[in-house]
Parts: C-alpha cells; structure tokens; sequence
C-alpha cells in the first residue's frame, strides 16, 4: 500500500517548505513518524522555483544522500546529517536570476549624467540584495581608459564575429568589474563601429552592431539572461534583433523577458530600415516589446511603469522584474 508523501521538518516532523534563493523546495519524507525512511527519490523536490538549468546542477551532494540512504540505517543522527546535506544541495542548486544591463553609458566610466548614474546605481543595489548575477554591457568608447579603469580582454572572446552589412565584422571584448562592487561590465569594441565618447555621432549602424555583438557574446558565454534591462535609445533594438536573428540559436534555451528605460533622445531617433516592425522610433520600438517599463521621465508615464527617480525605486524594479515573469 503506497502511502501519501508528506511534506515535513526531518527534525520536527511538521510540514516545511524551504526558500533559498528565491526558490521554495519541500522537504519530503514518505512518513512523518520516525524512523524517518527517507528514500533518494523523495528527498528534495522543487515546487516553485526560478529555473531549473540541468547542464549547470550540482548533482554530488543529491548522489551521496542516495548512497547513505542506500546503505545507512535511518536512524535519528543519520537523518539529522541528512538535513544539513540537503540544505547544502539547496544553496549549491539554486541559480540566481541573470539580469543583463544594456547601457550606452555608464559611472565611473564615462562622465556623470542621470542615465550613467542611474545604471550604476541599479546595479550595485540589485546585485547586493542576492539572488541575482548583474552583468552590464556598453560600448567601450574610445575615450574609456583601458589602464585607469583597469579593463582586460576576454581571450575566449578575441575576435568575435558579428554580422554587418551583408558580412562580419571582428569585435574585441573587454571587461571590468565596478569599484568597490562585485558587478561586471563588458565593453564592445571596435575601432570603426564604437565611436570616441558617448556624446559622438552613433548612427543606426553602430548601434546594430553593438546590439548584435552583446547577442554574438552571451552566445558564446553561453550566459543566455532571464531579464534584459535596456538603458537609453540604443537597446531598443535588442528585442527585435534577438526575435529576427537570435532565437533560434541552438545556446538561445529561452526568450529573455524585457525591461526598457528609454533616455530623451529615443524619441527623436528614426529607426533603421532593416527594423521592419510598426515603429517609427527608438521609443516606439521599445515600448511595444518590453514587458515592463521603467521610466526616468514621467510624461504620459502607464500606471503599470515604475518611476526611476522615486524613493525605494530599486525595490520596485526588482518587483518589476518578478513581474515580467522569468523563463522556465
């Protein structure tokens, strides 16, 4: 006779559900009377969760609990040292939440606006709160000190080729990490397509190639984001790249979800002609594929859209990016 499975604290024997990460688990044992004769296919099973990502599991402390549960009486002292192994399982399981910043500019490495500012600032604040891998891509602009800012290319990645006008063109990418933080930052570079500071000329061309070579880099990093926050008129363009070019690719495991906080100038910019979607402008374009907005300027603001420059806007875009859903 199969008994029913019931959810409960090994030690205790109440009912317990386990958040690690973001991630609730049970615990669960086929009886709640000791002793407790836990099996290895009932021992940890997700409920709710994040994600599940297969290719990057720790599966050693799940196999040494199937081999003491296989050979060791269940006694108290061995269920108790099961426990602390499957908490153990729990952290090393979890996976954070990857949230990919695309930003034209941003502090300490390019001069201060409300856009650079803000962009570090968001990161730093979503990295710290845990459960999340924040990685920022920019432009690495000509005047951007390799030496002062301590940037070094990524050899993996040397000689990237991304897709422009009808070929392929080598990127270089470097990367740096923010003072003092623990948040990472990937430049793209090329010396025909990045211009010299942010402020420079940045036609539609230039802002294809660096959208393509952030899809072209994730790619390769095999670090496919859940969330893509676009900052400013240049990043409106990712969504509709990865819809037209990138989802398909065989690394592209899910559709990312999108998050845009259009700058002054998205509305003016035209779009380019290979954008064949019913959008006249950067804003435009962006506003009709994100998921979620989240606004420094609150003309005509949705009520759905979280305002940038409000106390405690961190908390709501976190609650923003819960929002928007994260891909199974």
């Amino acid at each position: 006779m199969q008994r029913d499975e019931k959810a409960i604290d090994i030690e205790t024997g109440r009912s317990v559900s386990k958040v690690v990460r973001g991630v609730t688990y049970k615990i669960v044992c086929p009886d709640p009377t000791p002793p407790h004769a836990c099996s290895p296919s009932s021992c940890l099973r997700p409920i709710i969760g994040l994600k599940s990502r297969p290719e990057s599991c720790y599966w050693w402390p799940f196999l040494i609990h199937c081999i003491v549960t296989s050979y060791v009486p269940a006694q108290p002292i061995v269920c108790a040292a099961l426990y602390s192994l499957q908490q153990l399982s729990l952290v090393l399981m979890a996976q954070p939440t990857r949230i990919l910043y695309i930003a034209g500019e941003m502090e300490p490495f390019t001069d201060a606006s409300d856009l650079s500012t803000l962009v570090r600032t968001l990161a730093e604040q979503v990295q710290d709160v845990g459960g999340h891998d924040v990685r920022v891509f920019m432009p690495k602009f000509g005047a951007i000190s390799d030496r002062r800012n301590k940037l070094h290319e990524v050899i993996r990645l040397s000689g990237t080729e991304v897709p422009i006008n009808g070929g392929t063109d080598a990127c270089t990418v470097k990367v740096a990490s923010v003072p003092d933080t623990r948040v990472q930052v990937y430049f793209m570079e090329h010396e025909e397509h990045v211009p010299e500071t942010p402020t420079s000329d940045f036609p539609a061309s230039h802002a294809l190639f660096f959208n393509r070579a952030i899809l072209e880099t994730v790619v390769s990093l095999r670090w496919i984001p859940d969330v893509v926050h676009g900052f400013g008129w240049q990043s409106a363009l990712f969504p509709a790249l990865l819809e037209q070019e990138y989802l398909d690719h065989e690394q592209m495991t899910h559709r990312p979800r999108f998050v845009f906080t259009p700058d002054a100038s998205a509305a003016t910019r035209a779009l380019p002609e290979s954008i064949t979607l019913d959008a006249s402008t950067y804003h435009e374009l962006g506003v009709a594929q994100a998921e979620g907005l989240a606004l420094l300027h609150d003309e005509d603001a949705p009520n759905d859209a979280v305002h940038l420059r409000t106390e405690g806007a961190s908390e709501q875009v976190l609650a923003l990016y819960d929002q928007v859903g994260v891909p199974a």
